[in-house]
């Protein structure tokens, strides 16, 4: 074996040996981590497959560590991406975001390295997520050794607080959405499945020619930054903090739907002042008009429609027409008005309705003007009711919950034994009707069973989670619900949607 003296060792250190840098997310379990690594290995995640091969095609280190810390922000969806890029530096906060934390970073990746690195290499304030890939010990050390400064700020508000309702694989996807060629058909590119990530960007990258793959990765880099500062002001979350016995979306959810826009704040701690992250609704009165707080309102409502409505990632294009909408307006540096967001969400949702309503010869469970029936009747067909009922009713406290199950209000197998004349049905064909049907959750669709109407309607915790179903229970519960209530109930709902899709521009 050959000898080794304490010189070559050094020198073999400093000279041969490199360590290798594995970013992880936040929140990882770093024991179990450091244990996976250590015996079997883990393999990588499509995320990390599309960060290496972008990172392929920038030679420059300093534009990669910058799209290493673009990346790492963006990825950290249950935090506002102003907070999670330059954490606990309210300075370079003040660089990227302006005074007041509201700005939209630039579009030209030099000037936004500038800004957030530095003319030269982020050296002076080292961090995990400004490092080149790979380094030598030497440098490691050199960078690792020296202690970053703590800037006074109050980071820890709004910790944990919010929840956004997609992933950041979904995210990626929706800005290749945004940002397609116009050669690329939107059936190809706007495909949300997260299971085809990989695919996506290696075909995107293949169809550029060399020369243009660097500047490509340079401008999604600012595309990705800027569409997160977009999504986090205009696209809603769940805050933990508004528990106003609404309920979640799942158990592990708490809160109510929110939608605000990250500020700077000040706040006093032990009687000095400092900067405090602020959350004021996305659209105020002041900038937008006096009735903006009524039409951000209706904003969020109709976004949690929508959310509810369709709950997979891959069925999300809502979300990438209203950020396409915001990132066209940000691009010509146009304000993004309440009335004119509502009217993309409005009209996302009535194209589908109009396409779940529309007569088909091939169907065969529809009722006599064309409509599906049971179980076949679009999901959009009952949540955007609920939200023209909100109005027709005055009903503004209204909340969407997370409901996936069709609840037939006179039931299909009925009690014949306690059946009463007012709630019995003859003909059993209209059970299936949209009238007799209702959109609620899985556990409220265990509990109501095979009741009759009137027991259902006894049930008022259950029967506000839906307008509709409160409709019905108020006839039920008041006169009857027979036949004739069904076929009453069933005009006067598709009369609205009909109504809604007569009215709109």
């Amino acid at each position: 074996m050959r000898s080794f003296g304490a010189y070559n060792v050094i020198d073999y250190l400093l000279n041969r040996v490199k360590i290798i840098r594995m970013p992880i997310d936040r929140g990882t379990d770093l024991n179990k981590y450091f244990e996976i690594m250590n015996t079997r290995g883990v393999q990588l995640s499509a995320i990390d497959i599309v960060k290496a091969r972008l990172m392929r095609h920038l030679s420059d280190p300093h534009d990669r560590s910058l799209l290493g810390q673009v990346w790492s922000a963006c990825s950290d969806m249950d935090h506002y991406v102003s907070m999670s890029l330059v954490s606990g530096d309210t300075v370079k906060r003040r660089a990227v975001f302006g005074s007041d934390w509201e700005q939209l970073p630039p579009n030209d990746f030099g000037e936004l390295r500038r800004r957030l690195l530095g003319t030269d290499s982020d050296v002076s304030n080292p961090s995990v997520d400004s490092q080149p890939l790979s380094m030598t010990l030497d440098d490691a050390i050199a960078a690792y050794s020296r202690v970053n400064e703590v800037v006074d700020t109050d980071e820890a508000e709004g910790d944990n607080r919010f929840t956004s309702q997609i992933t950041f694989p979904t995210l990626l996807l929706h800005a290749l959405a945004i940002r397609r060629p116009e050669s690329v058909a939107n059936r190809e590119d706007r495909q949300l499945d997260d299971k085809l990530l990989v695919s996506r960007f290696t075909e995107r990258l293949a169809k550029l020619p060399r020369s243009q793959k660097a500047s490509w990765v340079q401008d999604f880099t600012t595309d990705l930054l800027r569409i997160r500062c977009l999504f986090d002001r205009f696209i809603l979350k769940r805050d933990a903090t508004l528990g106003a016995g609404n309920e979640s979306t799942t158990d592990e959810e708490p809160g109510n739907w929110s939608l605000y826009r990250l500020s700077r704040g000040e706040s006093v701690s032990r009687g000095s002042r400092r900067d405090s992250p602020r959350y004021l609704p996305s659209f105020s009165s002041e900038e937008n008009g006096s009735d903006a707080a009524d039409v951000q309102r209706k904003v969020i409502l109709l976004q949690s429609a929508l959310r509810i409505t369709y709950t997979s990632p891959r069925t999300m294009h809502w979300i990438t027409e209203a950020l396409s909408f915001v990132v066209r307006h940000a691009d010509l540096n146009q304000e993004v008005t309440a009335q004119g967001f509502l009217n993309v969400l409005e009209n996302f949702a009535l194209d589908r309705l109009e396409a779940a309503m529309a007569p088909d010869p091939e169907k065969v469970d529809v009722d006599p003007n064309g409509h599906p029936l049971g179980f076949g009747i679009p999901r959009i067909m009952f949540t955007y009711l609920d939200y023209l009922l909100v109005e027709e009713m005055n009903e503004p406290s209204f909340t969407f919950s997370y409901r996936t199950s069709i609840e037939h209000f006179s039931p299909s197998k009925e009690d014949v034994e306690h059946a009463s004349t007012a709630t019995h049905v003859q003909d059993r064909d209209l059970l299936n009707w949209f009238g007799n049907l209702a959109l609620v959750t899985v556990s409220t669709n265990s509990k109501f069973s095979n009741n009759s109407p009137r027991e259902k309607a006894n049930n008022r915790p259950a029967r506000r989670q839906s307008l509709k179903l409160e409709l019905m229970a108020r006839r039920a519960e008041t006169s009857s619900w027979n036949d004739d209530d069904i076929k009453a109930h069933h005009e006067k709902m598709v009369g609205v949607l009909q109504n809604a899709l007569a009215q709109r521009p």
